[in-house]
């Protein structure tokens, strides 16, 4: 079965502009605007207002390979799995999104412009809450981005998040970022403002990063927080209670030119 879409269950070399969902609803995998978009396809001018459900969700994308410009997501996206507030899993280009809903997930990711993936996202804008319930090592919430995959993760740059981010991992443009391969991947020129509370790990710009990237000037403005006091237990694997919390970086990155202004607490 294809993912549900408020306007095109799935593009293939195919074009979708100045369209707009006002429903809402609910499916396993469901984007208000497109269900799937393949490569060599855009979707661009578009608008989702309506609320989607689901057990993995976008605001406008469920999964994307294309590129996506200039859309906007008002609607509450919510996602048993993950959920993102313009796309829930991204290989594609990003740019000149705004996400204004609230953008919550029980469990693995959920991001305020990509929930969880790769590609390039750039000049978009976050103002909505974004909120992940579960307390695993690697499930985070991100304004921008909530999950990155390194593998085929190229940049963040000019991205702004303004609202309030809660999760296991939380920070205002990526929650957690995959540790694989050893190329240089870049968060330039992004800025939060937001309330950022990780359980385990927290930070302005980027909470837990396993990756070779480096922050080039970034700032945050925003309170930032990390308060787990609690034993987490994975399978065979068994984690103590830590909290870290960075102005600009949670761990393990390099940061160049950026600044802090907001309050850092444990």
């Amino acid at each position: 079965l294809y993912p549900a879409g408020g306007i095109a269950a799935c593009l293939y070399s195919s074009h979708i502009t100045d369209c707009i969902n006002y429903a809402s609803f609910t499916s396993t995998q469901c984007g208000g605007i497109v269900g799937i978009v393949e490569a060599n396809s855009t979707v661009s001018n578009c608008a989702n207002n309506g609320d989607i459900k689901g057990k993995e969700t976008g605001g406008i994308i469920y999964s994307n390979n294309g590129v996506i410009n200039n859309c906007i997501n008002t609607g509450t996206v919510i996602g048993q799995s993950s959920a993102g507030g313009i796309i829930n899993g991204n290989s594609g280009i990003v740019s000149f999104c705004q996400n204004k809903g609230n953008i919550s997930a029980t469990d693995y990711s959920a991001g305020g412009i990509i929930a969880a993936g790769a590609g390039q996202v750039t000049h978009c804008t976050n103002d909505g809450n974004i909120c992940t319930e579960t307390a695993l090592h690697d499930y985070a919430a991100g304004g921008i981005i909530g999950y990155g995959d390194a593998d085929g993760f190229q940049k963040a740059e000019s991205c702004i998040n303004n609202g309030t981010i809660t999760g296991h991992n939380a920070a205002g443009i990526i929650g957690y970022l995959r540790a694989v391969g050893w190329y240089v991947r870049k968060i330039e020129k992004c800025t939060n403002t937001g309330r950022i509370s990780g359980r385990a790990c927290a930070g302005g710009i980027i909470a837990s990063n396993g990756s070779a990237l480096v922050v080039l000037g970034c700032t945050n403005s925003g309170a930032i927080s990390a308060t787990n006091t609690e034993e987490i237990q994975e399978g065979n694997y068994r984690y103590a209670p830590s909290a870290t919390a960075g102005g600009v970086a949670g761990s393990g990155t390099v940061c160049i030119n950026c600044s802090n202004t907001g309050t850092v607490s444990t």
